[in-house]
């Protein structure tokens, strides 16, 4: 799920498949801060996995994702 994710975020080849994000982690209870933890160890593994993004492509996955922010939260 989290490759179709990515990929459909990202602007595919991939299609995301999966439940509605709300749906899928209404049970979670993601906070905020939750959430920002998560997007800070995207951007920190992004950085340290040697890809070749550079820090405003980096911001820009980060930016995507973001999109999602409500449905993950709930809000």
């Amino acid at each position: 799920m989290q490759v179709e994710l990515f990929s459909a975020a990202l602007g595919g080849p991939l299609n995301y498949t999966g439940r509605p994000m709300a749906q899928a982690h209404r049970h979670l209870k993601v906070g905020l801060q939750d959430y920002q933890r998560f997007i800070r160890h995207l951007f920190d593994t992004l950085s340290a996995a040697g890809h070749e993004l550079s820090e405003q492509e980096r911001y820009e996955v980060i930016g995507r994702l973001n999109t999602l922010t409500d449905e993950v939260m709930g809000t």
